[in-house]
C-alpha cells in the first residue's frame, strides 16, 4: 500500500458535488449529528430530499460524478477514460462503516472489490496463538480485495475500520460482466494486478526473512535455498523445488530426499522432485507406507528404524534400490489446510532425525507449499491477463475488419494463441440455407468453406445451441471424417461454442480442434463463450 497521502486525490464530499446551498448542507448535518426524527441513520442524499433542497436527478448526478472521481483515483482505473469509468461505474455501489468495524475477516469468502473513498483501513493477519500482524493501511482511493477476484473471493487477510470509511463497492460477478463487456476495463485491472503479484511476492519473501521467530528458526536455510518464492514465477516450479530438495538435504545430512504431489483426483502421489533419487516417477496409493499415511493423517512422522515400523512399504525399497533405515516425512499443505503433497526425508548419514530436523522439514514443506501457491497463482494471473488481452484483441479486430471475411481469416490466430490449439474456426449459420460457411486456413493457404449444416459437429452446436466438447471425435458419429481426409488433417478432439444474437438466436459457431496439451476444459469452453459473446456482433453487423 501507499504512504499516507497529504491530500488525497479524491476527498471530496458528496455535498460539494451537488448543486444546492450551503446552507442547505449545513442545515441537514446539522439535523444530521442530532439525531432528530431518525436523521442520524440516513445519509446526506436523503436528508436532501426530504428537505426539498435537490432533485432526485440533480442526487442521482451528484452522486455518479464523485463515484467516477473515486475510481479514476484508484491505481486499478487510473489509464481508463471518462467512457469506460462511467460505464464502470454503474457496478458499484457506496457503502460506510464505523470505527473498528470487521469488513472483511481472514480465511472467509467476501465476493467483493472495495475501493476506499475516506477514512482508513488496517489489513492485518492472525495467527495460531492470536497474535495479530499488521500487513498495510489502506488510504483513500486504493483498492481492496483485487486478489480475491483469482482466489473466489477467500481472503488471506482481515481488514478494519480505523476511521468511519466511505468505500465503493462491487461483485466480482458484476466485474466479471463489465469486463466481457468492455475490454479496456478489463486489460486495465488485469495489467495493475498483474504487476502487484509479482511485487508482493518479492515483499512477502523479504519480510517473511526479516521477521525475528523466522529467522531464529531458517538459521542459515537462505544459504541453500539461494532462490525466492518470486523467483518461481519466472524460473519454473520444478527449478525451484529441486533446489529446496537440495537444501533440505544439505541441511539434515540426508541420503535422499523426494517432494510428492497429490494428484486431486485420485488422490494418489507423484514423486515432482528430490535429491539423491534416480527414480524421479514413484507413485504411491494413498494410504500406502509411510508417505501415504502421512497424506491420509496430515501429521509429521520421525522414525528411526524404518523396519520395525508397521506402516513400512517395503515394495518401494525393491522399486528403488534403496535400503531405508530412519524415515522424516512431513505434509505439504495449502493455505487453507488442504494436502498439496509430502515432503520424504530418508536415511540420516549419522545419527538419526532429531527435533531440529523436524522443524527445517516444517519449513521446507512450508516454503514448498507457498511456492506451489503462488506459482499456481501466478499461471491462473497470466492465463487471465492473456484471456482479457485477446478479448481487447477480438475487439479491435471486429471493430477495425470491414468485412466477416476478414474476421474469420485472423480470428483463427488468436484462438489457437489463446487456447493453445492448433485450428480456431468461426462459422456463420444460414437457418434458412441449412448451411454453414467460413474462411479457413489449409495449407498455408484460405479456402472458402460452404457445407450442410448436417455435416460438421459445428453444425450440431448451431442446430441444438449446445456447447460440444468431444475428446475423440473419431468415434462420435456427429463427426464427419471426410472432411479431415480433404484437408490432411486429423481432429483428436474438438470445441465448439454457439455464437448468439442479442435475440437469443444462433447466427454462428465458434470451434477449436486439437488442444496442444491434453483435452479442452472448463476453463477452455469459459474463454470460447467470452469471445463467442463478441463474435455475435460481428455476424450480424456483416451477414
Amino acid at each position: 500500500m501507499a504512504a499516507e497521502p497529504s491530500v488525497s486525490p479524491n476527498s471530496r464530499r458528496l455535498g460539494e458535488y451537488l448543486d444546492c446551498s450551503n446552507q442547505a448542507i449545513q442545515a441537514v448535518l446539522s439535523k444530521q449529528s442530532s439525531g432528530r426524527d431518525g436523521a442520524a441513520t440516513k445519509r446526506l442524499g436523503e436528508l436532501l430530499l426530504e428537505d426539498e433542497a435537490i432533485s432526485l436527478d440533480a442526487l442521482l448526478a451528484g452522486i455518479q460524478a464523485q463515484r467516477v472521481d473515486r475510481l479514476r483515483a484508484c491505481p486499478l482505473f487510473t489509464s481508463l477514460s471518462d467512457d469506460d469509468l462511467a460505464e464502470l461505474s454503474a457496478v458499484f455501489q457506496e457503502v460506510s462503516a464505523p470505527p473498528d468495524q470487521s469488513l472483511i475477516t481472514q480465511d472467509d469468502r467476501d465476493p467483493y472489490l472495495y475501493v476506499l473513498g475516506s477514512g482508513r483501513l488496517e489489513v492485518f493477519r492472525t495467527d495460531k496463538d492470536e497474535n495479530r500482524t499488521t500487513l498495510a493501511r489502506v488510504f483513500p482511493g486504493e483498492p481492496v480485495g483485487e486478489m480475491g477476484y483469482f482466489t473466489n473471493g477467500v481472503r488471506s487477510a482481515s481488514v478494519r475500520a480505523l476511521d468511519t470509511v466511505q468505500l465503493l463497492r462491487a461483485s466480482y460477478e458484476d466485474l466479471t460482466d463489465c469486463f466481457e463487456s468492455n475490454a479496456n476495463v478489463a486489460t486495465a485491472f488485469m495489467d495493475v494486478v498483474t504487476n502487484r503479484l509479482r511485487r508482493t511476492n518479492l515483499l512477502y519473501q523479504e519480510n517473511q526473512f526479516r521477521h525475528p521467530t523466522t529467522t531464529r528458526r531458517l538459521g542459515h536455510l537462505a544459504e541453500f535455498i539461494g532462490l525466492s518464492t518470486s523467483g518461481a514465477l519466472e524460473a519454473g516450479i520444478e527449478a525451484v523445488l529441486q533446489q529446496l530438495s537440495r537444501g533440505i538435504s544439505h541441511l539434515t545430512d540426508a541420503e535422499h530426499v523426494t517432494l510428492y504431489l497429490v494428484n486431486p483426483k485420485s488422490g494418489d502421489l507423484r514423486s515432482q522432485v528430490g535429491d539423491g533419487v534416480e527414480h524421479r516417477d514413484i507413485r504411491v496409493s494413498a494410504g500406502q507406507g509411510i508417505v501415504g499415511w502421512v497424506a491420509t493423517h496430515s501429521e509429521i512422522v520421525n522414525i528411526a528404524d524404518a523396519g520395525e515400523d508397521e506402516r513400512f512399504d517395503r515394495a518401494l525399497d525393491q522399486h528403488t534400490g534403496w535400503h531405508t533405515h530412519s524415515v522424516l516425512c512431513a505434509p505439504v499443505l495449502a493455505s487453507d489446510d488442504t494436502l498439496i503433497g509430502v515432503l520424504e526425508i530418508v536415511n540420516k548419514r549419522i545419527g538419526i532425525f532429531d527435533e531440529h530436523d523436524e522443524t527445517l522439514a516444517r519449513i521446507f514443506a512450508d516454503q514448498a507449499a507457498a511456492t506451489i501457491e503462488c506459482t499456481n497463482l501466478y499461471r491462473d494471473l497470466v492465463r487471465s491477463h492473456d484471456r482479457m488481452t485477446t478479448l481487447l484483441d477480438v475487439a479491435t479486430l471486429m471493430t477495425q475488419a470491414q468485412d466477416l471475411t476478414t474476421v474469420m481469416k485472423e480470428i483463427g490466430e488468436e484462438l489457437n494463441a489463446l487456447l493453445g490449439c492448433e485450428r480456431g474456426t468461426l462459422f456463420a449459420y444460414d437457418k434458412d440455407a441449412e448451411e454453414m460457411w467460413s474462411v479457413i486456413a489449409n495449407g498455408g493457404e484460405t479456402e472458402q468453406l460452404r457445407v450442410q449444416v448436417s455435416s460438421l459437429v459445428a453444425g450440431y452446436s448451431a442446430i441444438t445451441g449446445e456447447v460440444v466438447n468431444i475428446h475423440d471425435p473419431q468415434g462420435d458419429q456427429r463427426f464427419n471424417p471426410e472432411f479431415d481426409r480433404q484437408r490432411n488433417f486429423r481432429t483428436r478432439n474438438v470445441l465448439c461454442v454457439p455464437v448468439v444474437n442479442r435475440r437469443g438466436w444462433v447466427v454462428g459457431v465458434v470451434q477449436v480442434d486439437n488442444k496442444i496439451d491434453g483435452a479442452f476444459n472448463s476453463e477452455d469452453v469459459k474463454d470460447l463463450r467470452a469471445i463467442a459473446s463478441q463474435l455475435g456482433v460481428a455476424i450480424v453487423l456483416n451477414i
